[in-house]
């Protein structure tokens, strides 16, 4: 199973999100950095992922919207693929 763990505390910009995302899940390298992209490799992948997000309160007080807007998308992506389990601390 490959493990990402996102901590708010240490996210201040949408490209650092999705530059650990990158690293921790070994996405391909035509990974776009972007929701739709993270979509797209959430919803394709045939391997059990798990994201861990910790202070989830923080990561939305440094990206705003986005930061909303990351938290659904993973989420959906889970309802979307049984592969894919997401912790959330708020």
């Amino acid at each position: 199973m490959k493990i990402a763990v996102i901590n708010g505390d240490n996210i201040n910009s949408i490209e650092r999100i999705h530059n650990k995302l990158k690293y921790q899940l070994d996405f391909s390298d035509y990974y776009g950095m972007n929701l739709d992209s993270l979509w797209d490799e959430l919803t394709s992948t045939s391997e059990e992922i798990k994201i861990i997000i910790k202070n989830a309160d923080k990561l939305i007080d440094s990206l705003g919207n986005y930061g909303v807007m990351f938290l659904q998308t993973i989420r959906e992506a889970s309802e979307e693929n049984d592969k894919i389990h997401v912790e959330i601390d708020d």
